[in-house]
This record gives structure tokens, sequence and C-alpha cells, in this order.
């Protein structure tokens, strides 16, 4: 942040993308095209050494660590929303899903939980295509919830607030203007001009 000289971590003439910082900021995890298809990569700086994190056919994209570093979220094929325990390199699906295939969607389609117990994603309905909306699912496992219905033509990113307590996105339909929508994960009890009597 305070300027100074670059320092390249990977060598490789492959594509990498998808960059996402751990929070204690001392590993990068990132998507790399070097074997032909997308594996994830991890790279810790304090022994300066690259780790493959994912081999195999499929396509793995869009990885973000969990708040307290110890989970990794990705893509695989777009299609399963994918968790892997950062110290075993265990990994598990926690959700079928519809997305784009990368590069087209977003790393801010899905989104850790500020307790990192839930991870919030936008989903397209498979038999339209067209009404994108918001699910979420627990680490712990259990099915996926949808938390939003609205007739989105596109959403691109999905955001939690910081207590964790609502869930902000946007939305839009077709060529009109972007929206920002907001759920509420807690009711809400509405104020009257009563009470105050």
């Amino acid at each position: 942040k305070d300027g100074g000289d670059a320092v390249r971590i990977t060598t490789t003439a492959a594509p990498e993308s998808y960059v996402s910082w751990s929070a204690d900021s001392r590993r990068l995890v990132y998507t790399s095209e070097r074997s032909g298809t997308m594996t994830l990569h991890e790279y810790d700086f304090a022994t300066e050494k690259e780790l493959q994190l994912t081999t195999g056919p499929g396509n793995d994209a869009g990885a973000a660590f969990s708040p307290d570093g110890k989970s990794i979220v990705f893509v695989r094929n777009s299609r399963s929303l994918m968790v892997m325990d950062a110290a075993t390199k265990q990994t598990k699906e926690l959700a079928n899903f519809y997305t784009d295939p990368a590069p087209l969607f977003g790393a801010d389609s899905f989104k850790w939980s500020p307790d990192g117990r839930w991870i919030a994603y936008l989903t397209y309905t498979p038999e339209t295509r067209s009404y994108t909306n918001v699910n979420v699912v627990s680490v712990d496992g259990g099915p996926a919830r949808p938390i939003s219905f609205l007739a989105n033509s596109n959403s691109n990113v999905v955001a939690w607030s910081p207590d964790g307590s609502f869930l902000l996105f946007d939305t839009n339909q077709r060529t009109e203007d972007n929206l920002i929508a907001r759920i509420d994960l807690s009711l809400r009890t509405p104020k009257f001009r009563e009470d105050q009597f």
C-alpha cells in the first residue's frame, strides 16, 4: 500500500485469475490454467512456496478463504459449490447450482458470512436461465435455501452486512438500471407512531 517494487510470485505462461487473499494477508489462493484445466493454487508468503490444491479434469475457480482462514470455498465446473479444509485439503460439495462458466462468473457472486458458518451465492433457474436469485447454504451441511424470489434478469454481486443480519445484492430487469435489494435475515419489528403514546 505504500508503493515499491512489485514482486512476481508465479512464473508460468498460463493465465491465472480469481486471486483472493486470506484474512491475515499471509496467503493467496488463485486459479491457474497451466495444466490445461483450471486448478486452484495457494501461495504462502512466509515460505515463499506455491502449493497446487486441486487436480483433475474439471475446472475449479473463484476460490475464497473463510474469515478464519480454515476453509476455502470455490466453484467446480460451474455446477458445484465446493468447500475445502485448508489444512487437510479435503473437499466436499455444499450445493448443486447453476452459474456461468469461468471466466464469465464473478468472484463476488458468492460470499462467506462474517461468522464463517454460511455461504450466500447467486444461482439462476436452469429451466429459464434468466431468473437469478440468492441462496444460502450451511458449511456444516444440509440443504441450500433460497432467500430471494425476484424475476431478476441479472445479478452479479452478493454481500453480507458486517454483523450478518442482512444481505445485499444487485438486481435488474433486462435493459433497466441496476438496483440494490436488501434481504433481512431476522424479523424486524415495525415501529408505529402510536408506540409513542
